[in-house]
């Protein structure tokens, strides 16, 4: 990706970009900005039978606390998606969205990872 610089004035600029044309680029680069970081907030699944034990306990604290996967994920500043990616155990949550997780439940880390399935499930080496 080239990265632009803004211009303030309305003219061309010498490169015969006008700064309408570079303000959109500019536009664009945050929202690509901003999709890398919600990227950011998922790792890689090492672990399925893990992941996917934990994402079925996370899915039953969330329906317990009697909340939707929508308030969730708006409250924890996350996609939705991201959120229902994460309870279908397709992907694994970083730390900083697992605690803005457990605030949007009213849950401590505690509970969040006590579950017995996940330690039952085949975890294998750790590459």
């Amino acid at each position: 990706m080239r990265l632009l610089h803004y211009h303030s004035r309305s003219t061309p600029t010498t490169h015969g970009i006008s700064t309408t044309k570079v303000g959109i680029q500019t536009t664009q680069c945050i929202k690509a900005a901003r999709i890398f970081g919600r990227l950011n907030q998922l790792a890689e699944v090492e672990n399925p039978a893990g992941i996917k034990a934990f994402g079925e306990h996370l899915c039953a604290l969330r329906e317990r606390a009697g909340k939707s996967q929508a308030e969730v994920a708006d409250v924890a500043n996350i996609a939705k998606t991201t959120l229902q990616r994460i309870e279908q155990g397709k992907v694994s949550a970083t730390l900083d969205v697992l605690i803005r997780i457990c605030r949007a439940l009213g849950i401590s880390m505690t509970e969040l990872m006590d579950c017995p399935s996940l330690l039952d499930a085949d975890t294998g080496p750790i590459s």
